[in-house]
């Protein structure tokens, strides 16, 4: 099944208004596994997601339910999500007169309802029973759930059409278990040595720094790149050039593929600057990201970076839309190399030429490339990902819609019994030989850490399967001391 940003690497079954892909291995059925990278993974994903993440935990208190008796309460989300788990539990295969009242217009065009039905009835119900461990609203109109049964845990996120209130959206994917915990920093190190992928760690607590491997090693980031286009809106609003309540409009030319759920909206569609931001950092909303991109202007994020303490803000400019990506690398590789071996100038027409391009990229399409060694991405190091971390974190204080933003989506991999911090901020990514994780922890006393992991893995190797061991180890972090 799919997920998103956090752990979620490779999709599984993708069911949207605009992609079915993947099935679900996990419940003993066979079917195709593309992965998506982070630009188009995920999100982790077999679709496609500059970027991605993963939610668990009660929307409340944060808490994992892991005895599955969390609820999806009565708000008319929860209600949809408690219908589409009773009939993946039901003991009868289900038919198109269970769902047809359910499923939005523009997600049955694009896979029918009985052809719906029949997926839940061969690949979802087959891993019954399926338990709640947790649910999530990420907005009105969105979730992201956490659920289990003896095939596997797995994040299922769903999503609502506004205006008919009935199903766009539902994406299923994978999420590993964590190892065992280690209990030391030198246990830490042997376990992050034996990995077959090349990592870089940093962890940070104020001024002192708690951890490092190779903390300056240049990295793909994926979706974690999403937090400098979060700190340039921050600065155009301080700079009263944008505000959190200006409303965004879609259109064509932003629509950009998963992960997230705006792609699967009309043109014309609107939300507010913070309903996109959200967006773009729960989820990891690759159109939410294009749309703020471009209403604060390219080179607006372009200068966050910089500020944001980037140590060569050149590995970002220019600044790639979700969209630009998708094209260079998959939709035209041949531009995309002559991309790469421009200069800043050349690049930036080239970025200009595309802006009026149609996309026409099936998100299954976006499976690993092997063109070059550096791959078109998003680059920093694990001390830029902390920089900038901490360059929100001392923003919130003066915009508190930052707080919603960060916190809505923990990426945990399981809720510790005891935490010592009351919230996480969180970003991650991945893409399909790439992987990414940021978290700040903070406390009401004033005792902050932050932990950045970045995971390059080698030419065709598949990053995403080691996302549980590795936010695990990271999640270990937390609370190790010296």
């Amino acid at each position: 099944m799919r997920f998103v940003d956090h752990s979620a690497p490779a999709l599984i079954p993708v069911l949207s208004a605009a992609t079915l892909a993947v099935i679900l291995t996990a419940c003993g059925t066979t079917g195709t596994e593309s992965s998506e990278p982070d630009e188009a993974p995920a999100d982790e994903q077999t679709q496609s997601s500059a970027t991605t993440d993963v939610s668990t935990g009660d929307p409340e208190t944060g808490e994992e339910d892991v005895d599955g008796s969390a609820e999806f309460g009565d708000s008319t989300l929860g209600e949809m999500n408690a219908h589409v788990f009773e009939l993946m539990n039901a003991s009868e295969p289900t038919d198109a007169a269970d769902w047809q009242d359910r499923l939005d217009e523009a997600f049955t065009a694009e896979m029918p309802v009985d052809d719906f039905a029949e997926f839940i009835n061969r690949q979802v119900q087959p891993g019954a029973p399926w338990k709640l461990v947790s649910f999530l609203p990420v907005s009105e109109h969105a979730s992201l759930s956490t659920i289990s049964s003896p095939a596997g845990r797995f994040g299922m996120e769903l999503s609502l059409d506004p205006d008919t209130e009935l199903i766009n959206s539902i994406l299923f994917s994978p999420m590993p278990e964590p190892g065992e915990p280690v209990e030391s920093f030198d246990e830490l190190t042997q376990e992050l040595d034996e990995l077959p992928v090349e990592l870089s760690m940093l962890v940070v607590e104020g001024d002192e720094v708690i951890y490092e491997r190779e903390p300056d090693l240049v990295m793909p980031l994926s979706s974690t790149a999403k937090l400098y286009v979060l700190y340039a809106l921050v600065q155009a609003v301080d700079a009263g050039e944008a505000d959190w309540e200006d409303t965004l409009v879609l259109t064509d030319e932003l629509r950009s593929l998963p992960s997230g759920q705006l792609q699967n909206e009309e043109t014309g569609y609107e939300l507010s600057v913070t309903e996109a931001a959200r967006e773009m950092i729960a989820i990891s909303d690759n159109t939410a990201t294009d749309m703020i991109l471009d209403y604060l202007g390219r080179e607006s994020v372009e200068e966050a970076v910089e500020q944001a303490g980037h140590h060569d803000p050149s590995l970002l400019t220019p600044f790639l839309s979700t969209r630009d990506l998708f094209q260079l690398r998959w939709g035209n590789p041949e531009l995309g190399e002559r991309y790469m071996e421009a200069d800043e100038e050349r690049r930036t027409e080239i970025l200009e030429d595309l802006a009026d391009e149609t996309l026409e990229l099936d998100p299954a399409d976006l499976t690993q490339d092997a063109t070059s060694e550096e791959r078109l991405e998003w680059y920093a190091t694990a001390e830029d990902v902390v920089a900038v971390h901490q360059a929100l974190s001392a923003a919130r204080e003066d915009h508190p819609e930052l707080t919603e933003v960060l916190t809505t989506n923990s990426g945990l991999v399981a809720e510790p019994d005891e935490p010592w911090w009351e919230e996480i901020s969180y970003k991650g990514g991945s893409a399909v030989e790439a992987l990414s994780g940021s978290w700040t922890l903070a406390d009401n006393q004033g005792r902050e850490r932050t932990v950045a992991v970045l995971v390059r893995g080698e030419e065709g190797s598949e990053v995403q399967s080691l996302t549980g061991p590795i936010f695990g180890l990271a999640q270990d972090v937390f609370s190790l001391e010296d």
